[in-house]
């Protein structure tokens, strides 16, 4: 049995096409990679990207900053055999997942530091400093 993709409001809008009641598992989509949802902000020193992983090992999860590219990935490992059930709905996801974002131009990525805690990966860029403007003086002859 593949995962499908839970849809909430499918068959909710056929109002237009009479009653839909299926609950066939035909018209689920298959899930391949998990694509989790991420924040990302910035403070005066850092930009800082915040990413729910829950139920996911920090040992399964892969974190590189190469330039600006944040690339974040790892594996939701299922811990219990399905053989032996049949499964009227399955909705928790397990497998891959990747996520690659581009970080604002102004960090340090080699400065990078990622934590792990009660299921959120917090990952901290720090800024380097701007460049600041030069004047330079025109001086006559």
């Amino acid at each position: 049995m593949s995962l499908m993709r839970w849809d909430p409001l499918r068959g909710r809008f056929a109002l237009w096409n009479g009653p839909q009641r299926s609950t066939e598992a035909a018209d689920a989509v298959p899930v391949g990679l998990m694509e989790l949802a991420l924040d990302m902000y910035e403070t005066e020193n850092d930009v800082v990207v915040e990413m729910s992983v829950p139920g996911i090992e920090p040992k399964d999860i892969q974190v590189r900053v190469v330039g600006n590219r944040l690339t974040v990935e790892g594996e939701l490992k299922a811990e219990r055999k399905t053989e032996d059930k049949d499964y009227v709905l399955q909705e928790r996801r397990y497998g891959r997942f990747y996520r690659a974002v581009a970080l604002p131009e102004h960090v340090k990525a080699s400065d990078a530091q990622a934590e792990f805690e009660n299921g959120v990966l917090k990952l901290t860029v720090p800024k380097a400093p701007e460049a600041k403007p030069t004047t330079v003086q025109v001086k006559t002859k």
